[in-house]
């Protein structure tokens, strides 16, 4: 196939709307890139769209007579192509939700207008300096990893020969939650009444289950054996509606023994609030629906936590409780992962400033075989004196 500029009709056939560039890519691949010709007062700007097409096809001539990988037009944006990266993810809802706030934060940026061939190292770190100081720590972390993927993929599709995201950038610093202090059983409690009584039991579960807070949404009667004392989690609420639920976050289903105090709270949420079938979701809104997160958080939990006097606290700290319970009690982070349905690696990241102090244990363990020692000192046993019969 030869290559070419030339114009291009509309759909219909109707009407000339723009200049296209076809032709065979150095790599053997056929393309066809196309530029509409925008329209200002009325008038076609068929100049620009012209000049943009030849320039396209001017790269691809140049690629296919040097061997060089065919560089991507000067046009296209980070963010057209950010939002390249985005569609081409297999991401859960969640997470595909997620990426599109971060799209927000490059699309609105300086950077975001940037033809993606021509940023440079220095402007990435401009970049990451201006959104730190709106964004925290750890958000922007995460914008910055979006960024350097959408980098890579161009990469990896030959538009670009190199990625400006290639060496360290320096990124603020996660700072440590060393003096963050878990909500305490009392602090539970008194959420628990200050929250409306047709979501009271949620609040109890979530504490004593460690749930997250979309599985809390999707538990259904049959998912609570009352008997066995168990509570099975195998899914959580979809975004795509209350009453549609998706396999957990790690696709893993698990067991997690059921306390008395989250047993009695199920009781009577379901004495109050009956569910006859089997499938049906234990937690429902005033009109039998299932309970939207974003109502359930928002609208409900953050009342309460206000009211209470937890403002700033979420659905998190709920699930935190349980964590630093279970590592108070001297469970392992084995145990801990298991219950909470996260690997090792993650609770120990997420969690390691609820763990207890090495040296305390250290210090106890000492401090005991010395007492021993001494008491046996100033307990002697019977001895015997003389020489004996």
């Amino acid at each position: 196939m030869s290559m070419a500029v030339r114009k291009y009709k509309n759909k219909a056939g109707t009407e000339e709307i723009g200049y296209e560039a076809q032709g065979r890519s150095a790599d053997g691949q056929d393309y066809r890139r196309r530029y509409r010709a925008e329209k200002v007062s009325g008038k076609r700007q068929w100049a620009e769209a012209k000049r943009r097409a030849e320039a396209f096809e001017a790269q691809q001539r140049s690629a296919k007579a040097t061997g060089a990988p065919p560089m991507l037009d000067r046009t296209t944006t980070v963010s057209q192509y950010a939002q390249k990266w985005a569609e081409t993810r297999l991401h859960r809802d969640s997470t595909a939700r997620r990426a599109q706030v971060h799209l927000k934060h490059i699309t609105g940026s300086r950077l975001g207008e940037r033809p993606l061939a021509d940023v440079r190292t220095s402007e990435v770190e401009a970049w990451v300096a201006d959104r730190s100081r709106h964004l925290s720590p750890g958000t922007m972390r995460n914008l910055y990893i979006t960024l350097k993927a959408t980098f890579r993929l161009a990469v990896e599709d030959r538009v670009i020969e190199r990625s400006p995201c290639v060496r360290d950038i320096k990124l603020p610093k996660v700072v440590g939650r060393a003096d963050y202090k878990p909500l305490t059983v009392v602090d539970v409690r008194r959420l628990a009444d200050a929250i409306p009584e047709r979501y009271r039991a949620m609040v109890i579960t979530q504490a004593g289950l460690g749930l997250r807070v979309g599985e809390l949404l999707a538990l259904q009667r049959r998912d609570v054996d009352f008997l066995r004392r168990t509570v099975r989690v195998e899914r959580q609420q979809s975004d795509k509606g209350a009453n549609l639920s998706t396999a957990t976050k790690n696709d893993k289903t698990r067991e997690i023994p059921l306390p008395r105090p989250v047993a009695d709270a199920l009781a009577a949420h379901l004495a109050a609030h009956p569910q006859p079938e089997a499938t049906g979701l234990l937690f429902r809104s005033r009109f039998n629906n299932g309970v939207r997160q974003d109502y359930y958080t928002i609208k409900i939990l953050r009342g309460a936590m206000t009211a209470a006097g937890f403002t700033g606290r979420t659905s998190h700290d709920l699930r935190h409780h349980f964590v630093s319970v279970l590592l108070n009690r001297g469970r392992s982070l084995a145990d801990v992962a298991a219950m909470i349905g996260d690997t090792q690696a993650v609770t120990l990241k997420t969690y390691s400033h609820m763990m207890p102090k090495a040296e305390d244990g250290i210090r106890q363990a000492i401090e005991a075989e010395w007492d021993e020692a001494q008491h046996a000192e100033e307990t002697p046993g019977d001895t015997v004196t003389g020489d004996g019969p």
